[in-house]
C-alpha cells in the first residue's frame, strides 16, 4: 500500500454508510493502514539519509519550511492515535476524518511544494 491509497481508502469508508461490525472493520482497518503508511512517510522524510536531510544540504534556507513540515507529522500521528472514542456518532466521525485527511492533504502539498522550490528555484537557476 503507499500513503495516497491509505488516505483515498480512509475517504471512501468514512463516506460510507455504516452497515454493522463489517463498516466498523472497515473504518479501524483504514485507520491503522493510513497510521502505517504515515509512519514510513515520516521515517522516509525525517530520517538522516531523508529527504528533507537533503533538502536541508540543497537548499538551508527552506528549514522553517522543513520544521513546520516535522510539526505536522506529529500533529497527524497524534491525530491517528485519538480518533473519537465511539462511532456512535457518524458525523462526528466524518468531521474527524475530514480534519484528518485536510490535514494530510495540505502536509503533502506544502512538502511537495518544498521540494519544487529548492531544486526548480535553487539548483535550476543560472547564477
Amino acid at each position: 500500500m503507499d500513503l495516497p491509497h491509505a488516505i483515498r481508502g480512509l475517504a471512501r469508508t468514512v463516506a460510507l454508510p455504516p452497515a454493522g461490525p463489517h463498516w466498523e472493520k472497515s473504518l479501524s482497518d483504514s485507520l491503522r493502514a493510513l497510521r502505517e503508511e504515515m509512519s514510513e512517510h515520516v521515517r522516509a522524510t525525517e530520517g538522516p539519509a531523508g529527504t528533507y536531510a537533503r533538502l536541508l544540504r540543497d537548499a538551508p534556507r527552506l528549514e522553517p519550511g522543513i520544521r513546520a513540515l516535522v510539526d505536522d507529522h506529529r500533529a497527524i500521528l497524534a491525530a491517528l492515535d485519538a480518533p473519537p472514542s465511539a462511532v456512535v456518532d457518524l458525523e462526528r466521525w466524518r468531521d474527524w476524518a475530514a480534519c484528518l485527511l485536510a490535514d494530510v492533504s495540505s502536509h503533502r502539498q506544502r512538502g511537495a511544494n518544498l521540494v519544487y522550490e529548492a531544486y526548480l528555484i535553487d539548483i535550476g537557476e543560472p547564477g
